[in-house]
């Protein structure tokens, strides 16, 4: 398989998985108010930095047995045992990328609470589509600051996705009276948005907040994607999967002076607290287990994409 076509199939697993996770994070914050989205993002976070330690142990369990058996190798051939060439796998990387992926932690943090707070304040479609125009902030960054190519579809295509973009904001000069398309916003309003919230209800605060931080993902993650594909691609991708997380957990602590992590326990969890049936609800009784199982399939989504940034220019 080439690079490109590898590299284009896992964009398109890690699409898909992004929008398993922006669903879950929609349903429980946004949609029924379950968590507050920092309680999420640090579930989120928690999950991930374990998902990250085990596969490094199962790496480091592979290495020893691959060294005892060359090990065993050399001593029935030549009679001298040497230790393995290759080096064991390590969690923080080589000593000169340390810097790099540090910075790809706080990037990683910073791009997981802007979207958590997208998904927080606006509708699951337009969150989305905000937060997708990612490529295009991804593409310019790659072309201006390390040089890699622009072609001429490029600026159509960027074209195109900003101006979607555009009418999903919905920015006063185009929505008010004698907007450009006030018309189609007076269309839009009457029609209830993917999130099960009216386009145009929420408070003209929460869209903006929402707004601006769908597009702080959008930058924040091109600024990810360049530092994997230009300065660590040489690590392991479960190693870069690490460092976001870690930075995601450590950003998040702070909040819990203002949110107390108790919250975590109001709907129960797998292995203790109260029991299924004793929820109220049955959306209650399946809280605990979206609120874990999006740490694992974001912690795929961010091994699809780092793996595809390290394979081939951004």
């Amino acid at each position: 398989m080439g690079d490109v076509l590898q590299a284009q199939l896992l964009m398109v697993a890690s699409a898909l998985l992004a929008s398993v996770v922006s669903l879950d994070a929609n349903f429980l914050t946004h949609q029924h108010a379950l968590y507050h989205w920092t309680e999420v993002l640090f579930a989120n976070g928690a999950v991930g930095v374990l998902v990250c330690v085990a596969t490094w142990a199962a790496q480091y369990a592979a290495w020893r047995c691959r060294a005892r058996e060359r090990y065993a190798r050399r001593v029935r051939t030549s009679g001298i045992g040497r230790l393995a060439s290759e080096q064991p796998p390590s969690l923080l990387g080589a000593r000169n990328n340390r810097g790099w992926l540090l910075l790809r932690g706080v990037f990683g943090a910073s791009e997981n609470a802007c979207a958590w707070v997208a998904l927080g304040y606006l509708n699951l479609a337009d969150a989305n589509c905000i937060m997708f125009t990612n490529p295009v902030f991804t593409g310019l960054l790659a072309w201006l600051l390390l040089g890699q190519r622009w072609r001429w579809y490029d600026n159509v295509l960027t074209l195109s996705s900003l101006l979607g973009a555009l009418l999903v904001v919905r920015p006063p000069f185009l929505t008010e009276r004698g907007g450009i398309f006030n018309a189609l916003a007076r269309e839009g309003t009457e029609n209830i948005a993917a999130g099960g919230v009216p386009l145009g209800a929420e408070p003209e605060w929460q869209h903006w907040l929402g707004v601006a931080a769908a597009a702080g993902f959008a930058v924040t993650l091109a600024g990810a994607n360049l530092i994997i594909n230009a300065k660590v691609h040489t690590e392991h991708t479960n190693t870069i999967t690490f460092y976001m997380f870690a930075g995601v957990v450590l950003t998040v602590w702070p909040s819990f002076y203002w949110v107390p992590p108790a919250g975590f326990l109001a709907h129960g969890w797998p292995f203790f607290g109260r029991s299924y049936e004793q929820h109220s609800t049955r959306t209650e009784g399946y809280a605990p287990l979206l609120i874990t199982g999006i740490g694992v399939v974001f912690w795929w989504f961010q091994y699809c994409r780092s793996k595809a940034f390290q394979v081939k220019n951004a």
